[in-house]
């Protein structure tokens, strides 16, 4: 998306080295396995970068990361940005810093040893801001949110579904709080509603969760492709996301984008996406909670029509990638010395 959007501008010129794992798997390797196959990972996308850096002059490094093991591969990248003497912006997508700020560890040493090091640091959720702010007040850091193809997202077409329909999409793993929104779905009074779940499940997990919860209105959808999916989240009544923990989840906003009644846990940026009525926020993995937040959006039309407006108001006017996309580049251009500036 940022690609596609930057690509109308004639101020930035992107090139991406893409960092995603060459396997992928539903639930965690073993630790000793993620661990071999990051080193292969980033041995080869190390390559790329070096080839970039060596064939053409860059201005900044902008880099995203998930934490645990990746900080390895971060702090290799910052440490290259330092050789050709290329700034690094170092991009955090999760929303843990508050609770590694607290408990400390090995993964909030390397963490911070990765942001001391970088030009600027980049937080999309105001908690994980504050606590970069504190623990580390000589660090640059930046709260930029995540941001939302508008246009895009206007000219999806999704439909009706038959029944009124709640729909979750993401990762089908316990994280997510799969089983706990199976739970609340099955304690509900939900006649002449469906819930639809969108995403990649490993079979025994999903045969697992099936058996936890026999109800003939739960529909597992498999994994879409991102256009389908946002087809379905536009066809839904009601979209929702349980999670145990997340950054700036993109489903949240494309439901936002979309305007839909959001019921999500309070985790990461979540309570910022849906201040103001723009949803409906849950302890994480409080099934009861869950069941009466469903309860009250599915029971009442209006609540559902007005939380849908303001949501659809609050992405266009925050997160639209007009507004986010100029703040990148402020702070890219902020990053590099005046001499080396276009």
């Amino acid at each position: 998306m940022i690609m596609r959007y930057a690509e109308g501008r004639d101020d930035v010129l992107l090139s991406v080295v893409d960092t995603t794992p060459s396997w992928r798997a539903i639930h965690n390797f073993s630790l000793w396995k993620r661990a071999v196959s990051g080193g292969l990972n980033l041995a080869a996308y190390m390559t790329r970068l070096f080839g970039k850096l060596l064939s053409r002059r860059l201005d900044v490094i902008h880099m995203t990361t998930s934490g645990e093991l990746g900080v390895v591969r971060d702090i290799t990248v910052i440490l290259t940005g330092k050789l050709f003497r290329v700034p690094v912006i170092y991009h955090i997508r999760f929303g843990r810093v508050p609770d590694l700020t607290r408990t400390g560890g090995l993964e909030w040493q390397l963490l911070a040893l990765a942001m001391r090091m970088a030009k600027a640091v980049v937080a999309i959720d105001e908690a994980t801001y504050l606590a970069i702010r504190t623990s580390l007040p000589c660090v640059n850091a930046a709260l930029i949110p995540n941001c939302i193809d508008t246009v895009l997202v206007q000219r999806v077409e999704g439909g009706e579904f038959a029944e009124k329909t709640v729909l979750f999409a993401g990762w089908v793993i316990p994280a997510k709080g799969v089983a706990e929104l199976l739970k609340a779905w099955s304690a509900l009074d939900r006649s002449g509603w469906r819930l639809n779940i969108v995403g990649p499940v490993s079979p025994e997990y999903e045969r697992q969760l099936s058996a936890s919860c026999a109800i003939d209105n739960v529909s597992f959808l498999g994994e879409k492709p991102h256009a389908e999916t946002l087809a379905l989240i536009s066809a839904c009544d009601v979209f929702v996301l349980p999670s145990y923990s997340e950054g700036f989840p993109n489903a949240v906003l494309e439901a936002m984008a979309l305007g839909k009644p959001i019921v999500a846990t309070s985790v990461g940026a979540i309570p910022e996406m849906l201040a103001k009525g723009a949803g409906c926020l849950v302890p994480p993995k409080d099934a009861a909670a869950l069941q009466a937040a469903l309860q009250s959006v599915i029971d009442d039309v209006h609540l559902r029509k007005d939380m849908g407006s303001y949501a659809k108001a609050r992405a266009f006017q925050n997160y639209s990638i007009e507004i986010v996309f100029d703040r990148y580049v402020s702070l890219w251009r902020g990053s590099v010395p005046i001499e080396q500036r276009a």
